[in-house]
């Protein structure tokens, strides 16, 4: 078996918390440099992984100049990747980054363009549909008849919202639809098929802070299904949840719950998962492993899906705000 040598650029709390221990889990990989300009968040990772046979750097020049390797973990700033991706194009380095896939239709062409002149894949992280609970979900909607209605809700209680690199438009490209309104976008692409925008409403509620938006509410529809989502980081409280609603019963999902209703609102099935995101993020690898050794060119997540849907549909909530 071939094993991938991989280096994860970027050292902020995702990589230590999900990328990191994920890499580290599988045998089809293999770590071998560790890239971000801030020392301090270096020494962090140092304190928290026993990793003594990785290197660390803080340029990704120098690290690709002194390894060999197969993989590119990116998880850095929106407007950082596109750079990093063209850097490890031109050592036919694979690239798996986190979302979104670009900020606009001009960077997702560029994205697409390097992907297919280097002949690399590229794909973005979806841990939710490498979830138990979420694949449950998926199955457990077809027992609901015809599906009528969808509700969407994300919301986080932040402190200190949108703060750091995520303040500024220039560098984040957008606000809170475009960071956690992506996951909800991409739920709604894999149940239902890519949503029609019916119109969309953003604010901004500490104008004092930043210049990006901290609320999203949008309206869609997908053939005669109908739904809103809202996506927030000031909510007072954190609630990530959708409510689907069809002709034979009701089904909620959470982030580690599902329930199936009948048509008297009994509770019929039902499910929990105790399991962390370790296991979505280490599954994620061995499907995008076997995406590069098999050379798949219709792949999850990649360039040109994720162009036709994720971002097209992004720039419209953002047109109809």
């Amino acid at each position: 078996m071939k094993i991938l040598n991989t280096i994860i650029i970027g050292l902020g709390n995702q990589s230590i918390s999900e990328h990191i221990p994920a890499v580290l889990s599988t045998d089809r990989y293999k770590l071998v440099a560790l890239v971000d300009p801030d020392l301090s968040k270096r020494e962090k990772v140092k304190e928290v992984f026993d990793i003594e046979d990785v290197a660390f750097y803080e340029d990704t020049k120098n690290a690709l100049k002194n390894h060999d390797v197969d993989v590119a973990i990116i998880v850095v700033p929106h407007n950082k990747y596109l750079p990093l991706i063209k850097l490890c194009a031109e050592k036919s380095i694979h690239v798996l980054k986190e979302k979104p896939f670009a900020i606009s239709l001009d960077e997702a062409g560029k994205t697409k363009s390097i992907a297919d002149t280097h002949d690399i894949k590229i794909m973005t992280c979806f841990q939710r549909r490498f979830h138990p609970i979420y694949q449950s979900f998926k199955i457990m909607l077809k027992q609901l008849g015809d599906i009528t209605t969808v509700s969407a809700f994300y919301t986080i209680s932040s402190k200190n919202p949108n703060s750091g690199w995520r303040n500024n438009l220039d560098e984040a490209g957008g606000g809170v639809l475009l960071d956690m309104g992506y996951h909800i976008l991409d739920l709604l692409i894999w149940f239902f098929d890519p949503p029609t925008i019916d119109n969309s409403f953003l604010s901004t509620n500490r104008p004092d802070l930043y210049d990006v938006d901290d609320t999203a509410l949008f309206d869609f529809h997908v053939k005669d299904i109908h739904g809103s989502a809202f996506i927030s980081c000031v909510y007072p409280y954190k609630r990530e949840e959708m409510v689907v609603i069809g002709t034979k019963g009701s089904a909620v999902l959470k982030r580690d719950y599902i329930a199936r209703y009948n048509r008297k609102q009994n509770i019929v099935e039902e499910l929990e998962s105790k399991a962390g995101w370790e296991s979505a993020m280490i599954k994620q690898l061995d499907y995008f492993y076997d995406v590069i050794i098999n050379d798949e060119a219709d792949y999850l997540s990649n360039p040109t899906f994720q162009t036709n849907y994720h971002v097209k549909i992004m720039e419209k909530l953002y047109e109809k705000k």
